[in-house]
């Protein structure tokens, strides 16, 4: 019985004659732990595998988190939440742009070691006459593993670096958008560098009062490169020429004669000023530096740290911060889940159930340990692993990968994410009413074989144990030969008709949530009657639900009036509803009965 503490909608799943109910999809798939690259303890979505590999990195010896998600995309997958957890003592890369901006890696580890970070003033923001950039570019590069050589990953442009209540500013920016790095703290502002510095009095000569000529190649070496159109020339405080900004001096009107080049890059400095200067005059020059190109910062620092264990992933440790599996909280998505690298770890196994059942829109894709024999199996899931739940299914054995990093030789790798990609195939083909299983819904597509091929005798020892069987033979392909939760007994023993309530349960959800405050009376039980038959009569219509059954009144009831919402229902504010569903039933036996007769016709 739910908690009816706060105004709410409360989904419960009543045991009765009939068994479950229907909807859309449950597609998404998820998995957490080490990946070499990318931010950590969040959910990000991958709506294909080279996304994946951008966010988090490819194939790697430590982890099989990448060989997982390639699996689930090429089994027919098409959203993959995956959350980067290492352990406790990883270090983050970091840098620092002037003293301005210290940056920092999105994620621990040795991805960004080595990665640059350049801050850069926009060319089409840049003001000549003040020699100000308003905007600047931000550009993240690392270093591809395979080349060796920096790769553009992002690039920030049009950012305002003094503005924090503009949109554009750079924390704000960086802080929402970037996948790579973050911004950690410092002066902020735009850095000296990227701005123009003026200069004044600087002196290149002194009168004689005959010399006219001044050449000077070292006064102005330190304020290089000059802004161009904004350096001047005075001779003891006076002005007599401007630079018309293509290198040459132009005297003013009204003083002597002058003319002269300057060189913006090593400010070489040549004169010409008639009549000449008196005795002990002072040529000065004044103007501003140009900005820099760009300033960079070089992350360093990474570390990937000790070995990722489950701790790091399931323990309930990390709840509180919404850190590992727990980061999904905030993913309101249905969702099938596997953890790789810890298959076959009851600890793991046990956690992961406790999370499903907690959260109620998620199905935990299970197996054995690695190397299992059959009754080994069955040990494990009777006496090792003894939950009874419908939130998780069991498939064996492990099967055969190419490995891309050992020239395709065979893989070992728990079924899982195959089994969720095909999960996913299921609900898109067809829908999530159907099973997840047989020669061409439960057919495995990367892969090359398995590590135990099963016979008819191994199959009928484990699957009585609710252990769905990978069959591998010639008559079948590689594929999933079983449909069965870990619930023994119960309404809920079929994947498919599990997966069918999780998928109700959440889109009745979302669909009721208006009838909260609405007052209660026969009004809102027809409004919510109405809709709610005609919610499952479309579900009946796509065969999601009641397959076989002619007629709707067959396929589902529903009833919410005065019957099941009594004035002692009413007085505590609570509206009930009543469904009633008939589930698909997955044909799982096959009985071929031949009989001999003389004639078939008399039959």
């Amino acid at each position: 019985m739910p908690q009816f503490l706060s105004p709410d909608v409360f989904p419960e799943e009543v045991q009765g004659q009939s068994g479950s109910i229907p909807p859309a999809a449950t597609s998404a798939y998820a998995t957490a732990g080490y990946s070499p690259k990318g931010p950590e303890g969040q959910a990000l979505l991958s709506t294909s595998f080279p996304q994946f590999v951008t966010q988090f990195g490819g194939f790697s010896l430590k982890s099989l988190n990448a060989y997982s998600v390639a699996a689930y995309f090429l089994n027919g997958g098409n959203r993959n939440w995956f959350v980067r957890q290492l352990h406790s003592d990883a270090q983050f890369a970091t840098g620092a742009i002037s003293t301005n901006y210290l940056m920092r890696a999105s994620g621990r580890g040795i991805w960004a070691n080595g990665a640059e970070v350049s801050l850069a003033g926009d060319p089409s923001f840049y003001d000549p006459s003040t020699a100000e950039y308003s905007k600047f570019t931000l550009t993240v590069e690392l270093i591809d593993p395979n080349s060796g050589l920096l790769v553009t990953s992002e690039v920030f442009d049009q950012l305002v670096l003094d503005d924090p209540e503009d949109p554009n500013y750079i924390n704000t920016v960086i802080g929402a958008d970037s996948e790579d790095i973050a911004i950690l703290s410092g002066d902020f502002g735009i850095p000296d560098a990227l701005q123009p510095q003026p200069f004044s009095d600087i002196q290149i000569g002194t009168g004689n009062g005959t010399q006219t000529a001044f050449v000077d190649n070292s006064s102005l070496g330190d304020y290089v490169p000059l802004a161009p159109g904004l350096l001047s020339v005075s001779v003891s405080g006076t002005q007599v020429a401007v630079d018309n900004g293509n290198g040459l001096f132009i005297g003013v009107s009204g003083g002597p004669s002058v003319s002269g080049t300057i060189d913006y890059l090593t400010g070489d400095v040549s004169l010409f000023i008639s009549p000449a200067p008196l005795n002990g005059q002072a040529i000065t020059v004044d103007g501003v530096t140009k900005p820099a190109s760009s300033l960079t910062a070089t992350l360093t620092g990474g570390v990937d740290g000790g070995t990722v264990t489950a701790a790091d992933v399931v323990s309930v440790a990390l709840q509180p911060n919404k850190a590992g599996i727990y980061a999904l909280d905030l993913v309101d998505e249905e969702m099938t889940i596997s953890l790789a690298d810890y298959a076959g770890d009851a600890t793991t196994d046990e956690a992961l159930i406790t999370y499903a059942e907690g959260r109620r829109d998620m199905l935990c894709l299970i197996c054995p340990p690695k190397g299992s024999s059959p009754q080994q199996a069955v040990n494990y899931r009777r006496n090792t692993l003894k939950s009874q739940t419908s939130f998780a299914a069991m498939y064996y054995p492990w099967v055969k990968i190419p490995d891309p990093l050992n020239n395709n030789r065979p893989k070992l790798m728990p079924p899982g994410a195959h089994v969720a990609g095909r999960c996913a195939f299921t609900d898109i083909q067809e829908n999530v009413g159907k099973a997840p299983a047989g020669i061409s819904r439960g057919q495995l597509q990367f892969i090359s074989g398995v590590e135990r091929i099963l016979s008819k005798g191994d199959r009928d020892t484990v699957y009585p144990a609710q252990i769905n069987p990978i069959r591998s033979d010639a008559s079948v392909g590689t594929a999933i030969w079983g449909n069965k939760t870990l619930q023994i007994v119960g309404d809920f023993t079929d994947v498919n008709i599990r997966r069918t309530f999780i998928n109700l349960e959440k889109e009745q959800y979302q669909g009721l949530l208006d009838i909260v405050f609405e007052n209660i009376g026969p009004a809102t039980f027809a409004l919510i009657t109405t809709r709610l038959s005609l919610y499952l009569e479309n579900k009946w219509l796509l065969g999601i639900i009641g397959s076989g059954v002619p007629a709707k009144n067959q396929a589902f009831k529903v009833i919410c009036d005065e019957t099941n919402n009594p004035e002692a229902v009413q007085i505590t504010k609570r509206i009930v509803i009543d469904e009633f569903i008939k589930p698909n039933l997955a044909a799982e036996f096959i009985h071929l009965r031949l009989q001999r007769v003389f004639d078939a016709s008399q039959v």
